[in-house]
């Protein structure tokens, strides 16, 4: 039986490596004890979480696009506040990182109100 060359066990250790690199550097919310936080990750820092101060725990929750979060009170994208978005009629526009939504009021790209855009 021939044993596998060193060369050929280095570019498996890689391969292995390189895809837990890319399935463990997933941002998102994450929730630990009572908080809930904002997870990212680079290259500098590594992984980073941000709490979200002010959540309504028991109405919080993470929305079909996972960059997207509300309580009975806010809004939120990547952690952020979105300002004047209202839960209530709170839409997702998009299914990817892209922070496109509405409200019933106003139409927004990331935390920002789109001007003259309406909903």
């Amino acid at each position: 039986m021939m044993l596998p060359s060193i060369k050929f066990v280095i570019i498996i250790v890689a391969v292995i490596g390189v895809i837990f690199l890319f399935t463990s550097c997933s941002t998102g919310y994450v929730r630990s004890g009572n908080d809930w936080y904002w997870v990212t990750n680079d290259e500098q820092n590594g992984r980073r979480e941000h709490v979200i101060n002010g959540i309504d725990q028991a109405t919080f929750i993470v929305l079909e696009n996972e960059c997207f979060a509300r309580d009975k009170d806010r809004v939120y994208f990547k952690g952020k506040i979105i300002n004047h978005a209202s839960p209530e009629g709170f839409t997702c526009l998009t299914k990817d990182e892209y922070g496109y939504s509405k409200d019933h009021r106003y139409v927004f790209l990331d935390n920002e109100i789109i001007p003259g855009a309406d909903p």
